[in-house]
């Protein structure tokens, strides 16, 4: 198995993204930036409204048409290569969009900045982030359509990972990500996207292209959806690891066509939730892809590295295998019928299914008294006004 591609270079979240293909694209280094161990200038911009709770395509799909590039300090050419240290180095983040003059944001924040600090939110999450100034907030409200403000990472502030992930002295520093849903890394196979693609076919529905599901890392030589074996991987020749934590679980985006900002009202959505209901921690998601960590940091990721899998099991569950452990550990057995259609967790007692399910029990309880409640709620009411 090797590396196939570097991809979605996003540097703002929920905009453009675009594919390293012949380059080093390095981790950035841990301590240096506060930004943990992830992919360089990935997501570390984010578009939010006044208030700092994100904009995505999710709301948005139009931010489809935002297109960005970095030019490094002393450069005259747009980034091609990213090397360690061109984030601290200095530089021009470049935004584009239709209609658009280009907007030029310097890099990186004075370090006296602190008066611009702010705090978003990530699915609930609390990021630490910088405002990058009125100019920036005018270009992409006009761009949004909406109040907005532009944001980056503050590297101050530190932004630790979901509760799945491994012990934490298993890396060097906290893991920790900028602005991603909650890991620094997402990877697929290319044969998972071809499969997706043929299914697509069958049902008339338009392709799909990586650009719609946004991985970092595209692996060769795997079957489709090998990648949901994976739990540990060892990348080049210096055998850099990787921890695997989660099944990556789908929403609505990858809908949205990258190159017109138009969500499809169906695919490629409907067709994965038909079989990749995979995840009994999720069953109600669709999965594609998988989570990553990785484990060091000042080293680089090239096209064409060797990949090799150090632990691989049929064992991800959302519900956390890692926790904070050396080890990947079940959590519940899952059905195999991945290939046949969606997938039901397996019976692991009474007690256990109520628990991992209490949130879905509660919620159809809610839905069906209000469902009962409502007609006599309107009688009642209209009581009241007589």
């Amino acid at each position: 198995m090797s590396l196939y591609s570097i991809h979605s270079l996003v540097n703002i979240k929920g905009v453009h993204g675009y594919a390293l293909r012949q380059t080093v694209y390095p981790a950035v280094a841990v301590g240096v930036d506060g930004l943990g161990v992830r992919l360089l200038f990935d997501r570390l911009w984010l578009i939010a409204n006044p208030d700092g709770k994100m904009f995505t395509q999710r709301t948005h799909p139009s931010m489809a048409l935002i297109t960005t590039a970095i030019k490094l300090k002393g450069s005259s050419e747009e980034m091609t290569s990213v090397a360690l240290g061109a984030y601290e180095n200095g530089g021009d983040l470049l935004l584009n969009a239709p209609g658009m003059k280009e907007l030029r944001v310097p890099f990186p924040q004075p370090q006296n900045s602190g008066d611009l600090s702010v705090t978003a939110d990530i699915h609930g999450h609390e990021v630490g982030g910088l405002d990058e100034g009125a100019t920036a907030a005018a270009w992409v409200s006009e761009v949004m359509g909406v109040p907005a403000r532009l944001l980056v990472k503050d590297p101050n502030r530190v932004r630790s990972l979901d509760g799945d992930a491994p012990a934490y002295d298993l890396f060097e520093g906290e893991p920790q990500t900028a602005f991603a849903d909650g890991s620094p890394m997402l990877i697929i196979s290319q044969g998972s996207l071809d499969d997706l693609n043929n299914r697509l076919s069958a049902r008339n529905a338009p392709p799909v292209t990586l650009r719609n599901f946004r991985p970092n890392l595209i692996f060769s030589s795997l079957p489709p959806y090998g990648e949901d074996q994976l739990l540990r991987i060892a990348v080049g020749p210096e055998r850099r690891e990787l921890y695997i934590t989660s099944r990556c679980t789908r929403c609505l985006l990858p809908n949205v066509d990258p190159n017109t900002g138009e969500a499809h009202k169906k695919e490629p959505n409907a067709t994965l939730m038909s079989y990749r209901r995979i995840d009994a921690g999720a069953k109600f998601s669709a999965c594609l892809g998988v989570n990553a960590i990785p484990t060091e940091a000042d080293w680089a990721v090239k096209v064409g590295n060797a990949v090799e899998v150090l632990d691989a099991g049929d064992i991800h569950h959302r519900g956390g295998i890692w926790n904070g452990g050396k080890t990947a550990k079940p959590f519940a057995a899952i059905d195999s019928r991945a290939a046949n259609g969606p997938v039901l967790p397996a019976k692991i007692g009474a007690n256990g299914w109520v628990a991992r399910n209490l949130f879905n029990i509660v919620w159809a309880v809610v839905t069906i008294a209000a469902v009962i409640a409502s007609p006599a709620l309107t009688r009642w009411l209209a009581g009241v006004k007589q």
